[in-house]
């Protein structure tokens, strides 16, 4: 039986997670990928989720950062 653990690092999602970490865009990355930007946000969310803190912050429209977890300097 899979438990959410089995699921939370598909290849899918890991591509996913790879292609927005390497081009810190939404839409090039789901250009990249072949799927739409809102199918992305979604994995995106979903992966935050399972992981229970946020993985990227947006800056602008289109473009992404890491989320650093803890207090900023």
């Amino acid at each position: 039986m899979a438990t959410n653990h089995d699921s939370l690092f598909s290849a899918k999602t890991l591509a996913y997670f790879m292609q927005l970490a390497d081009s810190m865009n939404y839409t090039q990355a789901a250009q990249l990928l072949g799927i739409t930007q809102p199918a992305l946000t979604q994995q995106i969310k979903k992966l935050e989720q399972s992981v229970g803190a946020p993985l990227f912050f947006s800056v602008g429209k289109k473009n992404c950062t890491f989320q650093t977890l803890g207090p900023r300097c």
